[in-house]
């Protein structure tokens, strides 16, 4: 238990998740995200959006099927690696708070490294276009 965080913006944090494999801690105050390790400390922010832009959520999407290797048996070991790795991206989703027809939802996939402090924007994975997202669930379609 940490019972007195000093880190950038944590007083005014609206979303909050930790991963599973690195001991760190993210929350999003405004446009950035912050990873936070609280065993040693070390804050710093691991995505920072357009300044219009507020996040709205953020997760990781950790697959609750205990069988898994049913779902990727018919995968090529590299699709079943990407398959894998995917629980372990942050999903950040925003609202482009200058959007005038209401659909200013972004959300974004953002690969982490060890140890989890930094944030890559994954190509392919910006979608917009949404409403204002406060919660979102990932399922993977192959066809």
């Amino acid at each position: 238990c940490w019972l007195d965080v000093k880190t950038p913006d944590f007083r005014q944090a609206t979303c909050f998740c930790a991963h599973s494999q690195y001991q760190t801690i993210y929350y999003a105050a405004g446009n950035k995200v912050y990873a936070y390790n609280p065993a040693s400390n070390y804050c710093s922010p691991c995505v920072t959006l357009d300044a219009n832009e507020e996040v709205t959520c953020i997760k990781f999407c950790t697959y609750e099927n205990p069988d898994i290797s049913l779902l990727i048996s018919s995968l090529t070991d590299e699709q079943a690696a990407e398959f894998i790795a995917r629980q372990y991206d942050l999903v950040v989703a925003s609202y482009d708070k200058t959007a005038a027809d209401g659909n200013g939802g972004h959300l974004r996939f953002y690969k982490s490294t060890s140890p989890g402090t930094s944030m890559t924007l994954k190509p392919g994975w910006d979608y917009s276009g949404f409403g204002r997202i406060v919660d979102v669930t990932y399922k993977e379609v192959r066809k």
